[in-house]
């Protein structure tokens, strides 16, 4: 039986990895939503990255989970890097969101494994 109760930290990531997963009509709603751009979607997971990177040091999160996360991050960097506007709401269209959007979701369902997490409990 899976624990149905995912720590702050551990909702939160997958939060942060759930915008990155969304359709690109969704990813546009959550950021106008919140009154930002496409690029607070990159700070997030960059700050998903640095909290999970101090929860690594404390024991509290396996080195594995953090490359994971890295991943993520890695991708949209790079992508961020060779596409121009790749972070802008046109961005959002590029079939390189495609593959970001497939890699958080790959990513958010092996966390949920890790973390023993049924992923209906969020």
């Amino acid at each position: 039986m899976k624990d149905s109760s995912p720590t702050p930290f551990q909702t939160w990531v997958l939060e942060c990895l759930q915008l990155a997963a969304y359709p690109a009509e969704r990813q546009l709603r959550e950021v106008r939503d919140l009154g930002v751009g496409v690029d607070e979607i990159a700070l997030q997971l960059d700050d998903m990255v640095n909290v999970a990177t101090a929860h690594v040091a404390n024991d509290d999160l396996p080195t594995a989970d953090l490359e994971l996360l890295r991943s993520v991050i890695a991708k949209v960097d790079e992508y961020d890097r060779t596409r121009p506007n790749f972070l802008s709401e046109a961005g959002l269209q590029l079939p390189e969101w495609a593959q970001v959007r497939q890699l958080a979701a790959d990513v958010m369902s092996a966390l949920q494994v890790s973390w023993d997490i049924d992923a209906d409990a969020e």
